[in-house]
């Protein structure tokens, strides 16, 4: 529907502008200059212009412009009607020239809107100008018409054949595109009114003012083509800098500079975990400059643009007239203005791909922007590669050290690092006057009935059970771990009151005796605990002997309880026990 849109309306300019050439420009009379001038050497310099437009940026808002005011004004100055036709013609055709390359329904509507708003011009022209001459007051006033003519009927195309394509209204027009824009118009028309008045006047000077013209664009494109490079290279340089940032800060980090090297709304990077076909992370940095990140499938990566450059392993720059419908497809309902794709490499292969989505001017993705993605890409891969191995190698790191410090059934923690936060929260105690550490050693009686009874598969859901109430009993700060088969303990630091860990081992009781049901039965166990604290149980001057002080207590504890069936605290002569005697 949007496509038929779009040549509905290229068809109906072509037809107001065959309307006004035929119905008005024809009857016009002839221009009266003061020498004759050939009329194909302007539709040269009218299509030349055309052909080859004139680009720079402003405050980092990129133009592109096209000189054919120059050879338009002297057109109108010098031409008959039926010259001035062939001239438009002539424009068309450098235009072609131009868009070579491009989508043909893109080619097709920027020579019809050329048509249109070239044929409007002239009638402004000569509605204005009257009876004045070219160069008089009144042909001024003409000249400015055309301008103004050109600016807001191309300009008002423009947008409409973005929103006949997208669907929906958008300006984007910005305060600085918008006065860079009028005064390039209100500039080249200047000069055309310049040339057409040295024509007049002095024919044989007419180099003068075009080689100042050139050697202008020349220094202009010089001046755009050095910023341009220094701004990448600033950008990649603040990029490659930030090699301490975690993965995500850094392609985040790297999405706001695409967005701001092709002035672009919308960026997203794509990277997938060690050549499959997983895709590991998926990162979207929207209009507003908010980052969203996914983990899209296969199948669904596969419907994205970014998708299909990683798989081809190719740039592809995609356009709302591009020839294949289903690269449209591809683009999101946002992107007006289509979108560039690059694959993004490392030294391992293709890592993903990176996409510029949405323009935030009227001009189109095209090779440049491509190649500018690409530079992007090539620098940015060996980046995000290392960052993406420095991560797998701290959490395969992590992975050992939580592997050969925890219960690998339960996830508690293991003698080894129960021991270092026992004797952690004693040295800490043992700084802080009037501090209380507690231990807690828990054994499950008659385990080894439900181990034998019901096989080790229920045994086992039953301690992780058992851990997983510990866990959500135990206070903030506490640490739970399983010392081996069916024995538990934990490390209770920074404890205020001696009896909040009488307390805690009543509680733990009732909790741990609780029901679990598990696959085939519903089994009951009841825990027996030991208590121990410090500096009750434990006052050696070294936190080492404490923590194996405190743990034998408690042990002899818990087997006093386990002769009385009920939880206990170890109280008998403390004095002794506590120098080791």
């Amino acid at each position: 529907m949007r496509l038929c849109h779009g040549w509905g309306l290229t068809v109906a300019l072509v037809t107001s502008a065959l309307v006004l050439y035929i119905g008005y420009i024809l009857r016009l009379d002839g221009a009266t200059g003061p020498s004759p001038l050939p009329w194909w050497s302007v539709a040269l310099a009218f299509a030349a212009t055309e052909a080859f437009t004139v680009d720079f940026d402003l405050e980092q808002q990129p133009f592109v412009f096209s000189l054919s005011s120059l050879p338009l004004m002297v057109a109108l100055a010098y031409l008959s009607p039926g010259e001035l036709g062939l001239v438009i013609l002539a424009g068309a055709g450098g235009l072609i020239v131009g868009d070579r390359g491009k989508p043909a329904p893109r080619v097709v509507a920027n020579v019809a809107s050329l048509l249109f708003y070239s044929s409007l011009a002239v009638c402004s022209y000569r509605l204005v100008l009257g009876d004045a001459g070219p160069i008089e007051p009144g042909g001024w006033r003409a000249a400015a018409a055309v301008a103004v003519t050109q600016f807001v009927v191309s300009n008002m195309l423009a947008e409409a054949g973005i929103a006949l394509e997208s669907g929906r209204f958008r300006l984007h027009y910005t305060r600085v595109t918008f006065v860079g824009s009028c005064i390039i118009e209100v500039l080249a028309t200047i000069a055309g009114l310049l040339l057409v008045v040295v024509l007049w006047h002095q024919p044989g000077a007419v180099w003068i003012p075009l080689l100042l013209v050139a050697a202008l664009i020349g220094a202009l494109r010089l001046v755009t083509r050095v910023s341009r490079r220094a701004a990448k290279l600033e950008l990649l340089s603040e990029f490659m800098a930030q090699r301490s940032l975690d993965s995500r800060e850094l392609m985040t980090s790297l999405l706001a500079r695409v967005r701001e090297l092709l002035h672009c709304r919308v960026a997203e990077i794509v990277v997938v975990s060690g050549g499959s076909q997983d895709v590991a992370f998926r990162l979207v940095l929207d209009q507003r400059g908010q980052a969203s990140a996914t983990t899209p499938s296969a199948a669904e990566l596969a419907q994205t643009l970014a998708g299909r450059a990683r798989v081809q392993n190719e740039s592809i720059i995609v356009t709302r007239h591009a020839d294949e419908q289903e690269l449209l497809d591809l683009l999101p309902d946002d992107a007006a203005m289509g979108a560039v794709a690059v694959p993004l490499r490392g030294e391992q292969g293709v890592l993903g791909a990176i996409v510029a989505a949405d323009r935030e001017n009227t001009k189109v993705f095209d090779d440049r922007d491509r190649e500018v993605l690409e530079t992007v890409a090539s620098h940015a891969g060996a980046v995000i590669e290392n960052s993406l191995l420095l991560e797998r190698l701290r959490s395969e790191a992590a992975a050992m050290e939580h592997e050969a410090t925890h219960d690998a059934l339960t996830g508690c923690a293991n003698r080894t690092l129960f021991r270092k936060r026992l004797e952690e929260a004693l040295l800490w105690a043992s700084e802080k006057e009037g501090s209380l550490v507690g231990v807690l050693l828990i054994d499950l009686d008659h385990f080894k009935r439900l181990n034998d009874g019901e096989g080790h598969h229920a045994g086992d859901a039953f301690l992780i059970e058992t851990s997983a109430r510990l866990n959500a009993a135990a206070p903030p700060g506490a640490t739970v771990g399983r010392l081996g088969g069916d024995e538990f303990a934990i490390v209770l630091p920074r404890m205020g009151r001696a009896d909040a860990v009488t307390k805690l081992a009543a509680r733990l009781t009732e909790e741990v005796s609780a029901p679990v049901h598990l696959e085939h039965t519903t089994a009951s166990i009841r825990p027996s605990i030991g208590e121990a604290t410090y500096p009750v149980h434990a006052t050696s001057p070294s936190h080492v002997d404490n923590a194996s002080l405190l743990l034998r207590h408690a042990d002899q504890a818990m087997y006093r309880a386990k002769g009385r069936r009920s939880g206990g605290v170890y109280e008998e002569d403390e004095a002794a026990l506590s120098s080791g005697h």
